[in-house]
């Protein structure tokens, strides 16, 4: 809004239209001035379209309606290695007698390795991974083999590893297929010592076998309710527009979205807990009722919901107002609430429920502001200090439904003291109907006669400081006004009067 206000009293033209000469059809021809120098200082004409044209990224047209909106489809996702969450495999204290290896080169036993998986029966699983196996109590070093049958589709997985005592043993692998029965992995385990000594005392020794570091691809199984944390993220909104919208701002339809891609075959409920980082370093909560998610119908990649967050079910019109410069979002998942879906199924890496949002801010506001201080330069002007009498010229013919007032402040910089203040209407609002909606534009021209002292304290002055605020039309009635694209302002700012020459 502050480049708005910019734009419609135009004051990146004041320095342009200054100079030793001056187009004196800036000036308005129907406001009868006494003969003598014009000095233009201001004119322009401006559509909210013209306003909004370096925001195309940020603004959307329907019809000739503006909405300011920003959409991220796919911030985050959750996908099997939050649904299938394989926190442990192992085999712990394994124990093997040295004694034995007097009469066989190995020793070999049969096993399984328990894969601790809640809320879930996998029967296959394809995954990058660790082994690590570790040794105690041992006389000399040994080879471990661990042989997978299930592995690969049959054709088997083989592992090798030497330990040593009291230390751990690593390797990992990437894209290995397992079957399970019940959670539970085949493993063939095989024992022989590094060195071949003449004869191995009665000891035994201990192994154990972990296997880590899941990062699943594939999963085959059944999965029933299951509780997900979805981590906390940070997500910029991108509304440097909203950021300068000054003083008490409401709008009245702001929409926040939360937007669901679901490529799973299970339902979810999803409890978000969103929260605004604001650009003082405080936070605003946004208050969100359970979300039931749908399920991806067979035969579908993918299913999108959305769910809005508006005035009705939310406090997204004072989350919108306090202009957040980042969402940050966390919150619970159940998936499969019920335990519903009791099928197998199969699942890729790529079947993942993505969250994204989406904000819309129709421009259908209140406001009443108080601006940041602009300054219109006089020192290159020389005929400032050498005028008689003047008189000040606002026009304007306004479709904005938005009224302009401002302070002007005659400064000098030498006693660094305002010397006059003048109040000026600058602009009135065009009148709106119960909607909110501009019936017809209005025009207002506004003339300031200065009197001998406020001349002889321009003549002083370097600077001529403005201090503006601004309301909607209907304010003080609650009525919000809807800016559309065609709206127009047409806006001059002059000086006329006459001078003496010092020779």
């Amino acid at each position: 809004m502050k480049k708005i206000w910019v734009s419609l009293l135009s004051l990146s033209l004041l320095a342009g239209c200054i100079g030793d000469e001056f187009d004196t059809d800036l000036i308005v021809d129907d406001v009868n001035l006494t003969s003598g120098i014009i000095l233009p200082l201001a004119h322009t004409t401006v559509t909210m379209g013209d306003i909004l044209s370096d925001q195309t990224d940020m603004i959307k047209y329907e019809d000739d309606n503006i909405i300011f909106f920003s959409e991220k489809d796919s911030a985050e996702y959750v996908g099997i290695n939050d649904f299938f969450r394989v926190s442990d495999a192992s085999l712990s204290n394994l124990p093997f007698n040295y004694y034995v290896f007097n009469e066989q080169k190995q020793i070999e036993v049969s096993n399984t390795i328990a894969f601790t998986i809640p809320d879930a029966t996998v029967k296959a699983v394809e995954m990058d991974y660790t082994i690590s196996a570790s040794a105690s109590n041992m006389q000399e070093p040994v080879i471990l083999t661990l042989a997978f049958p299930s592995a690969n589709d049959g054709v088997g997985k083989t592992i090798e590893l030497e330990l040593n005592n009291y230390q751990t043993s690593s390797q990992n692998f990437e894209g290995d297929h397992f079957e399970l029965a019940n959670n539970q992995l085949p493993v063939n385990i095989s024992i022989r010592p590094k060195y071949t000594a003449a004869y191995y005392q009665n000891a035994t020794g201990y192994i154990s076998i972990s296997m880590g570091d899941f990062v699943l691809k594939y999963i085959k199984g059944t999965m029933a309710e299951n509780a997900v944390k979805m981590e906390r993220n940070t997500y910029d909104l991108d509304f440097d527009i909203l950021e300068d919208i000054p003083g008490d701002v409401e709008f009245k339809d702001p929409r926040l979205s939360l937007i669901f891609d679901n490529a799973t075959p299970f339902k979810g409920l999803i409890v978000p807990d969103l929260t605004g980082q604001l650009e003082d370093g405080g936070t605003t909560s946004l208050s969100s009722p359970a979300i039931e998610l749908p399920a991806c119908p067979q035969g579908e990649d993918k299913i999108r919901y959305k769910y809005e967050l508006n005035r009705n079910n939310s406090g997204v019109i004072d989350f919108i107002a306090k202009t957040p410069t980042n969402l940050i979002y966390e919150g619970d998942l159940v998936l499969n609430p019920g335990a519903t879906n009791a099928d197998e199924i199969e699942l890729y890496e790529d079947d993942r429920i993505y969250v994204g949002y989406g904000v819309e801010v129709p421009l259908d506001l209140k406001l009443d502001a108080m601006l940041d201080e602009e300054v219109v330069e006089l020192d290159d002007i020389d005929v400032i200090e050498d005028i008689t009498n003047a008189r000040l010229v606002f026009t304007s013919e306004n479709g904005f439904p938005l009224a302009a007032k401002a302070d002007l402040e005659f400064y000098d910089e030498e006693t660094q003291q305002v010397l006059e203040l003048i109040e000026v209407n600058i602009i009135k609002a065009a009148s709106v109907n119960s909607e909110g909606l501009v019936t017809e534009k209005v025009s207002h021209t506004e003339v300031i006669d200065l009197t001998d002292a406020q001349i002889k304290n321009l003549n002083q002055s370097e600077e001529i400081r403005i201090k503006a605020s601004l309301q909607t039309s209907d304010y003080e009635n609650g009525t919000s006004v809807v800016f559309l694209k065609s709206h127009e302002l047409t806006i001059q700012l002059g000086i006329k009067g006459k001078i003496v020459q010092n020779n």
